[in-house]
């Protein structure tokens, strides 16, 4: 499509300031495979590519460095962070069981924002939502969730020509309207003129970038050329170390680094369309003399991988690139510039916005897996946990997930079908993968300071001293000794099927 100009907008200008509500504004900015290493941030030299992001949430807020995802896969991520539980919980383990797993139409009653509009908070949510939510015929035409007060869901992911359910209202946006910008102006519409300013908000705003076809907005296409992927001691591993995975995994051939690097750039400039869209959102808040009123957390439901241990763009898998994401809050009380080390997970986001609200989860809901962060964000705490439970259901390891070199999927005949980047299959298609590929521990103990230990379910263990190796390149299993192997074990098989309480 023809370049458009730079995302109009809205007018007319802003109302004059109004005064806030008593309860807290919060505002969630979730993308689509964005990992911390690679299109993430760094510590010390900040958000890669985003600088609204990092001159003005990042530096006047709060970083953590160890958040993880329990399966970095896009439907289990966002039910897990709408509802604090693991997709065992849930069983909202593939994209295609929104239904099976009954997540609609009983789960989606018990959802973070449900209760959050009941204590009185309006509530938007604009931009992807659930796989399986697409589509703009039938029942899902006019659909909406309950909990939202406002809803502009994608019915297709599309970065061009978008079809959005405008609150009860299938709309197709024209072709060259660019998805994130789409976001952008209907989230400050909204701001400007929907959104009673006497009451709280929850604000929940999801662009599918950077997630394949890694398509920047047209302005934006070739305004980072020539960037490559950072060194990564990961990226197409020597034989000898890649022998010593298990699985699939051990069997994998290199990838090309000219194609990763392309996809690098491009997931790359598609981000800067979202710090736009941030910027605009913040600008949007400060001059209706709201910002000071309001919690900004930003994330993402999945990291990805790029030719690390030798797998094609893709995640699902228990490695660093996969379920290690960025968390950046910034709002009243936070110290600015300041980063948390210990560990957080996104089954803690939803506990942690009622602590912020006031609100308290109302009687007949589900165990709720996550912890609340209110302790790190305000009380000095580095995190809630020493070790996180890490569960997976499409792996690479076992033949399955994403790219031909992790296993291809063969659809029934008559159905034509390439599987390199499937999210959903297609009608007469299943998932292999009906149970459990992995199950592991990411670890921040006392005894195992920093490492990963994983169980595969046909029998293959890995284990790898993250403290001096981050990229997890050597799998140490086999030199363990028996008597760490058995405790590693059994600290998983403690927690392998935690519900509530008993979750680490």
């Amino acid at each position: 499509p023809p370049p458009p100009p730079a995302p109009p907008t809205p007018a007319p200008p802003t109302p004059p300031p109004s005064p806030q509500p008593n309860k807290p504004h919060i505002v969630f900015v979730l993308t689509d495979d964005q990992d911390a290493l690679l299109n993430g941030y760094d510590p010390t030299t900040g958000v890669k590519h985003m600088a609204h992001l990092d001159s003005r949430v990042r530096k006047n807020g709060l970083l953590f460095t160890s958040y993880y995802l329990a399966y970095p896969l896009c439907s289990p991520s966002r039910s897990a962070i709408l509802t604090g539980r693991f997709p065992h919980n849930t069983n909202f383990t593939t994209n295609d069981k929104l239904n099976s797993s009954f997540f609609h139409p009983t789960q989606e009653t018990h959802t973070v924002n449900t209760w959050l509009q009941a204590a009185g908070y309006e509530t938007m949510l604009c931009g992807k939502y659930l796989n399986g939510y697409h589509g703009s015929k039938g029942h899902w035409a006019t659909y909406i969730p309950p909990g939202w007060t406002d809803w502009f869901g994608f019915q297709t992911v599309d970065f061009f020509g978008t079809q959005v359910n405008m609150n009860g209202n299938s709309t197709k946006f024209p072709e060259t309207a660019y998805q994130t910008d789409i976001i952008a102006n209907l989230s400050i519409a909204w701001l400007r003129y929907a959104h009673d300013r006497s009451k709280p908000m929850f604000m929940m705003l999801t662009p599918h970038a950077p997630h394949e076809p890694y398509t920047p907005a047209p302005r934006h296409l070739g305004t980072l050329s020539g960037l490559v992927q950072p060194d990564d001691p990961a990226f197409n591993m020597p034989d000898a170390l890649q022998k010593l995975l298990p699985g699939n995994l051990g069997r994998l051939p290199n990838v090309s680094s000219t194609t990763m690097n392309g996809i690098y750039e491009r997931r790359a400039e598609s981000l800067l369309a979202v710090d736009e869209m941030i910027g605009g959102v913040l600008d949007e808040l400060a001059a209706q003399d709201a910002l000071g009123n309001t919690y900004f957390f930003f994330s993402c439901d999945n990291g990805y991988h790029l030719g690390q241990h030798r797998m094609p763009p893709g995640k699902r898998e228990i490695f660093e690139h996969d379920i290690n994401v960025p968390l950046i809050v910034m709002g009243p009380r936070i110290v600015p510039g300041t980063v948390a080390h210990g560990m957080a997970q996104n089954i803690d986001l939803p506990l942690t916005w009622a602590a912020l609200a006031g609100v308290t989860p109302p009687p007949g809901t589900p165990p709720i897996d996550g912890k609340s962060l209110f302790s790190v964000l305000f009380d000095g705490a580095q995190g809630v946990r020493n070790y996180s439970l890490q569960e997976g259901y499409q792996s690479c390891e076992a033949g399955h997930g994403e790219g031909g070199a992790c296993g291809h999927i063969i659809p029934p005949a008559g159905v034509a079908w390439d599987d390199r980047f499937a999210e959903v299959p297609p009608h007469g298609v299943t998932w292999p993968a009906a149970g459990r590929d992995y199950s592991g521990l990411r670890l921040k103990t006392k005894v195992f300071p920093d490492a990963m230990y994983v169980e595969y379910t046909d029998g293959g263990r890995a284990f790898f001293n993250s403290s001096v190796d981050p990229w997890q390149t050597h799998n140490l299993y086999t030199l363990l000794p028996p008597l760490v192997k058995t405790e590693l074990a059994g600290m998983l098989a403690a927690v392998v099927d935690c519900s509530g309480m008993t979750c680490p």
